[in-house]
């Protein structure tokens, strides 16, 4: 996935951070929306995934204490 994901967003490179962001974007939708992977029988991940029913835990705090 990291060679394709190098070989389609960078060459030729986005001019600014943002648009090289918007064809990384672009990539992964495809990537889980389009394409369909072998590992998983042929379907696209988008058709498989459901979220997690646990909370995620808020770490804003926890980081600002670290950093300091």
């Amino acid at each position: 996935m990291h060679l394709t994901l190098k070989k389609e967003t960078t060459r030729p490179p986005g001019r600014t951070f943002l648009q090289q962001q918007a064809r990384f974007d672009e990539f992964v939708s495809e990537f889980n929306r389009e394409r369909p992977h072998e590992a998983i029988g042929m379907k696209v991940p988008a058709d498989l995934y459901s979220a997690s029913a646990r909370l995620r835990r808020d770490n804003q705090d926890e980081n600002a204490r670290q950093s300091r």
